[in-house]
């Protein structure tokens, strides 16, 4: 018998581990100034709650499903946030708002890459029951005073999920919404030419056009012709230099994961040519269970721990 570790897994030896750990402490650190408290939850979780009512968002296709010796469904947790949707389902009474930070292991079953792993730290922050853009601006503020301390440069890129939806509506989309921004969302990995080729499937070549036409605007435009979510990406660049960190807006920008309603954020270092970071407004997955919409904004660092 040969003795490995499993394809997609690791071991990590000093200095990495060393660094890694400093990385940690750090990004704790920084989230107890903001107020948030740390909180650990099961690595195992039921599968009906892991793949919830988005099994077509990649991360969840993508999780490991396991079977204990009664034969229940269950799976490793690819993320965190879809946790918090069942922990407001045992403890309906937390104290609102909540601010709460959890560093650990996630797992995906994803193919074979060099520079990807199916096990990975992340380290997520969340604020729960605050529906003001200051709270989006306090999770971008905590991500930029964790790459000062690192000394890392990167760019806040920003868009939001209604301006995205606004601007389907206005060129006359108005089915197969999710389908188009996820064709849309490959705009990293597959050129213009490619995507637009995809969308033939799916909408006419005039809708097409006046689809990304639309996508080059700048905010402004969008502002002064009232497309719904513009104006909460504007408070946010206020916020901004409140809070010492400044966006880039960026209007083809998605996020992958299909709960988001509101400011979505990317942190991007152009140097190693990644996300550090990730996140946005997602306010109505927490409440699922209890049909009672909470307010819920958070980010999450992969890349920059891991």
């Amino acid at each position: 018998m040969t003795i490995e570790k499993v394809k997609g897994f690791r071991d990590i030896f000093a200095p990495e581990s060393l660094r890694r750990e400093k990385i940690r402490k750090i990004l704790e650190e920084k989230a107890k100034l903001y107020g948030f408290m740390p909180i650990e939850t099961p690595t195992i979780e039921y599968d009906q709650l892991l793949k919830g009512d988005n099994e077509s968002d990649e991360a969840v296709s993508d999780r490991f499903k396991l079977k204990d010796q009664g034969n229940r469904d269950l799976g490793l947790r690819f993320e965190f946030t879809f946790q918090l949707s069942r922990i407001f389902k045992e403890f309906p009474n937390l104290k609102l708002p909540w601010r709460r930070y959890q560093v650990g292991n996630v797992f995906r079953d994803e193919p074979l890459r060099p520079d990807r792993f199916r096990e990975f730290i992340q380290f997520d922050a969340d604020i729960l029951g605050d529906k003001s853009i200051k709270a989006d601006a306090e999770c971008l503020a905590l991500a930029k005073l964790v790459l000062d301390e690192l000394k890392i440069k990167a760019e806040i890129k920003v868009n939001n999920r209604k301006l995205l939806n606004s601007i389907l509506e206005k060129s006359g989309i108005k089915n197969n919404q999710q389908q188009i921004l996820r064709e849309i969302d490959k705009l990293d990995k597959l050129s213009e030419k490619e995507i637009k080729e995809n969308l033939k499937k799916i909408i006419s070549e005039k809708q097409i056009k006046e689809l990304f036409i639309s996508l080059s605007k700048d905010l402004n435009y969008f502002i002064k012709n009232n497309y719904s979510g513009a104006g909460e990406i504007k408070e946010l660049e206020n916020l901004g230099k409140l809070y010492n960190f400044k966006i880039n807006f960026q209007p083809m920008l998605m996020r992958g994961f299909s709960y988001y309603t509101g400011n979505v954020f990317e942190i991007w270092s152009n140097e190693k040519k990644a996300a550090l970071a990730a996140g946005g407004r997602f306010d109505n997955k927490v409440g699922r269970y209890i049909n009672r919409e909470i307010p819920a904004v958070g980010i999450s660092f992969g890349t920059l721990v891991d």
